[in-house]
């Protein structure tokens, strides 16, 4: 068995701890902070940083108000889906400091796509 076959099951191993570390600190810290966050600021943090990306990746395609309308309306429509604000804020922290939530990941998806439906038939 060669060096590499005998160390590749504890590098896996190591790796799985090192995301699970990870996920632990993403989830203390967005504890901590969340209840720190008003509601505006969170949305507000949210619309600004979604609308520069998408305006970025978009290359010209997508102007700043329009990318402002979709991330405001893609902020509201995913926290709709919440009960309760702070684990809403949570969330958002935690996937901002750890993105692997695919679940979260496919919440906000799901809300842009309805908010890019809503806006290509100008309800927004």
């Amino acid at each position: 068995m060669s060096a590499l076959n005998r160390t590749l099951p504890a590098l896996l191993a190591a790796s799985v701890l090192l995301l699970a570390g990870c996920d632990k600190v993403a989830d203390k810290v967005a504890d901590s902070a969340a209840g720190q966050i008003d509601d505006q600021k969170a949305r507000s943090e949210f619309v600004t940083n979604c609308a520069k990306s998408a305006t970025e990746s978009s290359k010209g395609a997508m102007n700043i108000e329009t990318s402002t309308k979709l991330c405001s309306c893609t902020y509201d429509q995913a926290a709709s889906t919440y009960s309760n604000s702070e684990e809403w804020k949570k969330d958002l922290i935690r996937y901002g400091l750890n993105q692997n939530d695919k679940e979260f990941e496919a919440k906000l998806e799901a809300a842009m796509n309805t908010c890019f439906e809503r806006f290509t038939k100008g309800q927004l």
